[in-house]
C-alpha cells in the first residue's frame, strides 16, 4: 500500500507540476530513484539509471522516445535499438574518435585519416592497416554490429541510427598532462628518428627479441604513431608524419 501511494504521489506530481515527495519518504527503492532523477538535471540522470541497472529508462531520462541510437556515457556504451538497450565499454583511443566522427555522417578514409590520426594526406598502403584495425576493435563494442557499415570508400551508422554523448559530470576537469611513453616505447621513437627500419634491425637497436620489437611496432602502429610500408621481409617502419 505504502508503494502504491508513493508512486502515485509521483504520478500526481507529474502530472499537475506539484511538488514531488522526499526520496526519505519512499520505501519503494525504484520511486526512490525515479525521484532523484526527476530532481537531476538531464546529464545526470543517465549515470544513475546507468549504475542501478535500469538501461531500459536511460532514454526516458534524456527525454528521448524509443528509437536506434548510440548513447556515450561516460565510459560506458550503451546501445538502444528500438526499445531494448543493451550496455558495452566504451571505445577508447583511436576507435572512440572514429565513433564520434562517424557521428556527424559518412566518414570516407580520407576524412578518417585527417580528423582522427591528424595525416595530411592519405596512403592506403601506409595507412588502410591503421583504420581496419580501429575498425575491428569498434565494433564488437557496438551492441548493434551491424550498425557499423563499409563502403568501398569509407564508412557510416546504419540509416536512423543516432550518436548521443552526455557529459554526466557537470565539473569540468582540467586535462592532466599526458604521462610519458614507456621506456621501450620511447626508445623505439628515438631509433625510428635515425630513418625507417625493418623489425630485425629494431631488435638490434633496442636489444630485444625479435618478437617483443614486433609486438611493440604492431601496437604502435596500431594506434597511429608508426607506420608500416611494404610487406613480408619489404616491410619498413617509420615515424607517422606530422
Amino acid at each position: 500500500a505504502v508503494t502504491g501511494i508513493a508512486r502515485t504521489a509521483i504520478a500526481a506530481a507529474r502530472v499537475t507540476g506539484g511538488d514531488l515527495p522526499s526520496p526519505a519518504q519512499i520505501e519503494d527503492g525504484l520511486c526512490r530513484l525515479v525521484v532523484r532523477c526527476l530532481r537531476s538535471g538531464q546529464r545526470e540522470r543517465p549515470r544513475l539509471l546507468l549504475d542501478a541497472g535500469l538501461l531500459g529508462l536511460i532514454p526516458w531520462g534524456l527525454g528521448l522516445p524509443p528509437g536506434r541510437r548510440l548513447m556515450l556515457i561516460d565510459d560506458q556504451l550503451v546501445t538502444e535499438n528500438q526499445g531494448v538497450v543493451t550496455v558495452e565499454p566504451a571505445p577508447t583511443g583511436p576507435s572512440l574518435k572514429v565513433l564520434q566522427r562517424l557521428g556527424t555522417g559518412f566518414q570516407s578514409r580520407e576524412d578518417l585519416a585527417q580528423h582522427v590520426w591528424g595525416l595530411g594526406q592519405y596512403h592506403p598502403s601506409r595507412h588502410s592497416a591503421v583504420i581496419n584495425t580501429a575498425m575491428s576493435r569498434l565494433r564488437p563494442s557496438l551492441g548493434e554490429p551491424s550498425w557499423l557499415v563499409t563502403h568501398d570508400e569509407g564508412y557510416h551508422l546504419a540509416s536512423g541510427v543516432e550518436l548521443v554523448t552526455v557529459e554526466a559530470s557537470v565539473v569540468a576537469k582540467q586535462p592532466s598532462a599526458p604521462p610519458p611513453p614507456p621506456p621501450e616505447e620511447a626508445a623505439l621513437l628515438e631509433a625510428l628518428r635515425e630513418g625507417p627500419a625493418g623489425s630485425a634491425e629494431v631488435a638490434q637497436r633496442l636489444r630485444m627479441s625479435p618478437s617483443s620489437a614486433l609486438r611493440l611496432l604492431r601496437r604502435m602502429v596500431e594506434r597511429g604513431v608508426v607506420i608500416r610500408e611494404g610487406s613480408g621481409r619489404a616491410t619498413r617502419y617509420a615515424l607517422r608524419e606530422e
